[in-house]
Order: structure tokens, then C-alpha cells, then sequence
């Protein structure tokens, strides 16, 4: 396919809109609204080998606060692992001495060109929360058990989160 028309209606803070026009080889016409949005990081936190790190905000598209696995937007010129480091510490005030990659996914791909590289963090140490000003995060940690409970409960509803902890769960073949 080919691009034949393309535009930018919105460029905000988090993600950005563009359109774009295909026209295919027998001369339809296709378009793509995509949401544009840097890459993210998840963080399944493990402070000890049957427990998970959560923390608990409020998330307008869910239109609540949920629990979730720590999580945020890459920023620019990061390394990867840095920044899993990095969105930990400010989210929990958690420490990890090892960061290791997982995987990295598509979180939406029909209209989003987000990445999501997820990483697990292991050997913690407490510290302080670092929150930006318009962030009110709590943490709490439970047994991978709970946190299987809580996904089929609906009390843990965010996709990254339950990928990470079957992830952990599968690892850990609780």
C-alpha cells in the first residue's frame, strides 16, 4: 500500500493523532486513524519470590482507581532498563539491584503504535516515592495467589497487569 494523504490533528502531552490514506494496488482507498504514543515501561516487582509489587491510582479510561503492576512513558534518549529502574522508584520508592527484560508487545496495535517493554525487578530495598505533582499512587504487596485472585475478581483490569502476572505465574508455576 501506499500513503497518499496524511495529517496530524492532535499532538498532546501523552499521545499524538495522526490520519493516514492507503491507497491499495486495485485503487481502494483505506484509512487509519492512529494513536501515537512513545514507548512504555511495566514492572513486574517481586520482593520476594511468591509476592508481586501493586500499585493503586486512578485511571480516567477506567474511570476508577485500579490496582496495577508499576508502569510509565519512556523518556527520550533513556535506556530501557534505566528507565524500568526509574518508574519504579518514583511509583513505589522501590529499589531493584536487577532489572531484567521480559518482553516487549504491542498494547493495542489496531490503533496505537505504543510499545510496551516489560521488565522484571528483584532484590528490592525500600526507599522514598518519587510522584510527579499530579500523581497520588499507593502500593501494596500481595502473593502472586492474590493477584491471579484479584484478575479474576475484575479487581485487577488493566492488560499489562495481567499479562505481567501470568507471566509471573507461569515462572513461578504457581
Amino acid at each position: 500500500m501506499e500513503s497518499i494523504e496524511k495529517y496530524y490533528p492532535f499532538d498532546g502531552k501523552v499521545f499524538g493523532v495522526v490520519v493516514e490514506t492507503f491507497e491499495h494496488e486495485d485503487g481502494k482507498k483505506q484509512r487509519f486513524d492512529l494513536v501515537t504514543h512513545t514507548p512504555s515501561y511495566g514492572i513486574v516487582a517481586t520482593p520476594e519470590n511468591d509476592s508481586i509489587l501493586l500499585v493503586k491510582q486512578y485511571r480516567h479510561g477506567a474511570g476508577q482507581e485500579i490496582w496495577e503492576i508499576p508502569a510509565g512513558m519512556a523518556e527520550k534518549g533513556e535506556h530501557p532498563g534505566a528507565g524500568a529502574h526509574r518508574e519504579l522508584q518514583e511509583e513505589t520508592g522501590f529499589f531493584a539491584k536487577r532489572v531484567d527484560p521480559i518482553f516487549t508487545a504491542y498494547s493495542s496495535p489496531g490503533y496505537c503504535d505504543e510499545k510496551l517493554l516489560m521488565f522484571h525487578a528483584y532484590n528490592l530495598r525500600a526507599g522514598q516515592q518519587n510522584l510527579d505533582e499530579d500523581e497520588k499512587i499507593t502500593w501494596k504487596i500481595f502473593t502472586i495467589k492474590e493477584a491471579c485472585d484479584m484478575i479474576a475478581t475484575g479487581e485487577i483490569c488493566d492488560m499489562k497487569s495481567i499479562a505481567g502476572i501470568y507471566w509471573l505465574m507461569n515462572k513461578n508455576r504457581v
